[in-house]
């Protein structure tokens, strides 16, 4: 039990960031759907679940150590190779997306130009990429569970506290803002994202807990998976609730937290720039160690040349970035997930049998 809870917990921790916590990732793929949202949030939950079992059960199964692993015994040694570089590729463009929110955040809640902004967060990141950066993510570690009690509840008050008219919803939703024009679609789409975003984490979790710890890892995933996509659920509900503000604003969680009290929006905006800054960091090493070992010469000048690069891209937008990346990542992970419940199948349909024989 204890092994399952910490896994749901950790999973929930790896997808619940800070664009999740933002509200912009359920407005721009469920919220503009007006009810048919949660057409998409159930489509979107059994995609999910059933590739994040087939995913975790690999991973127990081989004790893979990482999620290379993963990929040379399902795609070949080649396709393998290029999709873990892919993965990579994944990781930058969530940081560019996570960076943008971070100008935004400093824009919406302290007036901070977003170009000044934007920049502050890329500094940070880039000089705590030279330092022991497991110790900072640790002493960071209670920010995105605090994120997370925060954001639903700024959701439950809304939910319960507000007055809902949701026969209303359609009448003021956008479809032409969300991510495409068909709620089932994006609901695919959006479950692609969350296994792309959490892929290396299912693949792996299992040799971590050994082999004693397999079932529960694959329950803790599970569950995991069901938790976060109530969690959706929950803030696509507050969002319906205010869905012409939130289509008006960047970060629609934060300006209804503002609404319930100004104090309490100043305090998770804070909260929101440590969790973007404990998210750009961790995957800002992820994919800058894959190419550099650290502390080389190479490493920093792939970090600094990245992190320059990415800056220049977040003046696309934080809004516009959300509705362009993410949509691209999640045909990728879709593309995973698929193809390990494939696998998952044939593997408990004709190999473990000829394996027996």
């Amino acid at each position: 039990m204890r092994t399952t809870i910490k896994v749901m917990f950790a999973l929930i921790g790896v997808i619940v960031g800070a664009s999740f916590s933002t509200g912009q990732e359920a407005l721009k793929f469920f919220s503009n759907h007006g009810m048919d949202s949660y057409i998409g949030i159930i489509v979107s939950s059994i995609v999910f679940i059933l590739s994040a079992l087939a995913i975790a059960e690999f991973g127990t199964r081989y004790q893979s150590e990482d999620h290379e692993k993963s990929m040379k015994v399902i795609y070949g040694f080649k396709f393998g190779a290029f999709f873990d570089l892919l993965l990579s590729l994944i990781y930058y463009c969530i940081v560019i997306v996570v960076v943008a929110g971070g100008g935004s955040t400093l824009r919406e809640s302290f007036g901070v130009p977003t170009w000044l902004g934007t920049l502050l967060i890329v500094i940070v990141v880039f000089i705590s990429l030279q330092l022991p950066f497991n110790k900072i993510l640790t002493a960071l570690g209670f920010i995105t569970p605090l994120l997370t009690v925060m954001v639903v509840g700024i959701a439950l008050f809304q939910i319960f506290g507000g007055d809902i008219d949701f026969s209303m919803v359609d009448q003021t939703a956008q479809p032409e803002n969300a991510s495409s024009g068909s709620a089932i679609w994006d609901g695919i789409n959006y479950a692609g994202f969350t296994i792309a975003t959490a892929f290396a984490f299912m693949a792996t979790i299992g040799s971590y807990e050994g082999k004693e710890g397999k079932l529960q890892s694959i329950i803790g995933v599970i569950l995991g998976a069901i938790s976060l996509m109530v969690l959706l659920a929950i803030i696509n509900t507050s969002i319906l609730a205010e869905l012409e503000m939130a289509n008006s604003v960047d970060l629609p969680m934060l300006q209804l937290a503002k609404d319930i009290h100004p104090t309490f929006g100043l305090i998770i905006s804070v909260i929101m720039l440590l969790a973007i800054y404990n998210t750009a960091l961790g995957l800002s090493f992820a994919y800058t160690v894959r190419f550099g070992e650290f502390g080389t010469m190479k490493y920093k000048l792939i970090g600094a040349i990245s992190l320059l690069v990415g800056y220049g891209l977040s003046f696309i937008g934080f809004v516009d970035l959300i509705g362009i990346v993410y949509k691209y990542i999640g045909i990728v992970g879709l593309f995973f997930g698929l193809s390990h419940i494939f696998y998952f199948v044939l593997y408990h349909t004709y190999l473990k049998k000829r394996k027996k024989a």
